[in-house]
């Protein structure tokens, strides 16, 4: 079944060619990269992980990439650190306390620099990108999850003076009413009711 996978994978990759240009083929690298290394494939996972290297170190170079580009590397940056080390960063606080699972902190510092390097190139874009705030509430609540409190506290500080609102609850998405939420601001509370005529 290996060797059978493996074959699938080469065949896939094949119609991807073997350049990092096109955007949509960097993932479909990722994935064959990851799948290799589960079939032990090292050759293949090293050659097409080397694509995506690549692709990483042309954009953290290129001081003019557009944010589509920027997006989708620190995406990949993000996901090879979640690959080593699988800590779910959650869009919605819980409404109880959550312990978390074990973890394996062997690749701590890799996976640390592999976010790092995705919250720089995020921030080269605006002050106002959704994407660039949230890189850094991502690494807060990482850091927290590893009880990196220093650094978890640093990040949220960046967040702080992206967004102007000094506030833990914007960590989080707050409710907008009727079944909306709203990021990196905290909704004032209504003295009133009214309908929404949502049903």
């Amino acid at each position: 079944n290996r060797a059978r996978a493996d074959k699938a994978i080469e065949a896939a990759t094949a119609q991807l060619g073997q350049s990092s240009e096109n955007l949509e083929t960097l993932n479909l690298f990722l994935i064959a990269s990851c799948l290799s290394k589960i079939t032990g494939n090292t050759q293949n996972e090293l050659k097409y992980r080397k694509v995506l290297n690549e692709a990483i170190q042309a954009c953290e170079a290129d001081e003019t990439v557009d944010s589509v580009r920027i997006k989708l590397i620190s995406s990949i940056l993000n996901s090879i650190s979640y690959g080593l080390m699988p800590i779910r960063i959650p869009d919605y606080q819980a409404h109880s306390p959550v312990q978390p699972p074990a973890i394996d902190m062997k690749h701590f510092d890799e996976c640390e620099r592999l976010r790092l390097r995705a919250a720089a190139l995020l921030d080269r874009l605006p002050t106002t990108d959704h994407d660039r705030r949230k890189a850094h509430r991502d690494l807060a609540l990482w850091y927290l999850q590893l009880g990196k409190g220093e650094k978890a506290l640093k990040e949220k500080q960046e967040l702080f003076n992206l967004v102007g609102v000094k506030d833990d609850r914007i960590l989080y998405p707050q409710s907008g009413g009727c079944g909306h939420v709203v990021w990196w601001n905290v909704p004032k509370k209504l003295n009133f009711t009214m309908d929404c005529g949502m049903g």
